[in-house]
């Protein structure tokens, strides 16, 4: 990838349609994929209303398309931005990370460096061990309350680099290269794929980020090289993904089983089993699972009435950490996943449930079809204001909202966390307030550079 800035599109009506569609495209055929694996995959989910379940998904994925579209419509960002408006805040970001690095690898290892190869090799007792130490609170527990507080600047580093690659030296990309494996490698030593996943379904959207807005210029062989690393980084996810799966206390992969409540087996009998070697079928029973089981909880949770949990059901990092005070102890127990685990033992924290059923819990179904619009709404905003303005603040909302779209049959995964919850919606009310022109401090002139907000 050349270091080249090409100058920017301006007009957003002059890019080609496809251009403008692709996140769309992507994220409609991706769900729909998710649906009809669960539909007619390998497990036999024993839904009892199909037809509202398979109406609310039809009216999901259509507002989140309706909700992309209306992007299309209304002014442009009056945003923009060039390096140097970004580059002290983005270095401030880099050295929060790399001065957190080793603390957080500590409270949540149990050693200051990152074991992968113990990680790979037993990843079942590394995650347990990381549970537990995430429970407990481990050993640096403050570590994790910081991390918190600077999530809004350490998030952006990667997403803002990678937009603007060709104009950053080569010290910056650097460190946004060792900030992605540094991820990497503490969630492989925690025996948990996410790190690796969030990086293979983020990295290919990213570059293409900088691509289309004219950051970056790829030749035929540096596709082809992009093309490779995406590849292998979806090879590295799928081994260890398979090996992580099979190592878990209670795991019924390789005996194609899916224990408490449902204590259902896979069909085994389909073609999938005689066509692919056993490892393989192994593997597509195990992700078939883990993405779309959060369905059948949504088939559930459609049953039951809304009892609103009045912004705080829709956030895992919020419910938790409401448990304890008085008087809102009781609006857990309000929120769908609370109520699913209650009725039908349909466990809150380790089983999926969609990113649906989490927000339904604040304003219930008809309202999480609004917000889903919302979803689609602001992703094509965030791609629009990055290939016409390059605005850094849209690439970070952009690369949240790809997280959470990949992940929405399985889980609400952005506001799993209190760094990706304080992160997104701190920057999300940054970006949206500045492209409207709302601008939250004046522009000053320090050592040397720009900045503004």
């Amino acid at each position: 990838m050349r270091s080249q800035d090409l100058g920017l599109h301006k007009n957003w009506s002059s890019i080609h349609l496809l251009v403008r569609l692709l996140p769309i495209i992507f994220f409609q055929l991706y769900l729909w994929l998710t649906t009809v694996l669960f539909v007619y995959g390998p497990w036999p989910w024993p839904v009892e209303n199909a037809l509202e379940l398979y109406a609310f998904l039809f009216a999901a994925h259509l507002s989140l398309g309706l909700g992309y579209l209306s992007g299309f419509i209304g002014k442009s960002s009056v945003a923009g931005s060039n390096k140097s408006d970004f580059k002290a805040l983005v270095r401030f970001s880099i050295i929060l990370s790399v001065i957190l690095y080793f603390p957080t690898v500590y409270t949540r290892t149990g050693s200051f460096m990152p074991d992968v190869y113990y990680g790979i090799v037993n990843a079942g007792d590394a995650y347990a061990n990381a549970i537990e130490l995430s429970n407990t609170g481990g050993k640096f527990v403050y570590v994790e309350y910081v991390r918190i507080l600077v999530a809004p600047i350490t998030a952006l580093a990667v997403p803002v680099i990678m937009m603007n690659w060709g104009v950053w030296s080569k010290g910056f990309r650097l460190m946004a290269v060792i900030l992605m494996i540094s991820s990497v490698t503490l969630y492989m030593a925690m025996g948990t794929n996410k790190a690796v996943a969030d990086l293979a379904i983020t990295l290919p959207w990213l570059i293409l980020l900088g691509y289309f807005s004219r950051g970056i210029w790829i030749t035929k062989k540096d596709w082809f090289k992009v093309i490779s690393v995406s590849l292998l980084l979806l090879l590295i996810m799928g081994v260890f993904f398979s090996i992580g799966q099979t190592q878990r206390a209670g795991s019924g992969v390789v005996t194609g089983s899916f224990g408490s409540p449902l204590y259902i087996l896979t069909d085994r009998n389909q073609l999938y089993f005689e066509l692919l070697p056993t490892p393989l079928a192994v593997f597509y029973e195990a992700i078939t699972r883990y993405v779309c089981h959060g369905y059948y909880a949504l088939s559930l949770a459609l049953k039951l009435p809304f009892d609103s949990t009045y912004g705080l059901g829709h956030s895992m990092f919020l419910l938790r950490n409401v448990a304890d005070i008085n008087g809102l102890e009781g609006l857990v127990t309000h929120s769908y996943p609370a109520r699913l685990e209650d009725y039908h033992g349909w466990d809150m924290y380790e089983l999926w449930h969609s990113g649906y059923v989490w927000i339904a819990s604040d304003v219930g179904f008809f309202g999480a079809l609004l917000v889903v619009f919302f979803i689609g709404r602001w992703l094509c905003l965030s791609w629009r204001d990055v290939i016409t303005v390059r605005d850094p603040r849209a690439s970070v909302v952009f690369y949240f909202l790809v997280i959470a779209l990949f992940y929405m049959s399985a889980n609400n995964q952005v506001m799993q966390t209190g760094e990706t919850f304080f992160a997104f919606y701190s920057i999300l009310a940054w970006w949206l307030l500045r492209r409207n022109g709302i601008v939250l401090w004046k522009r000053r002139r320090v050592s040397g550079d720009t900045h503004r907000d």
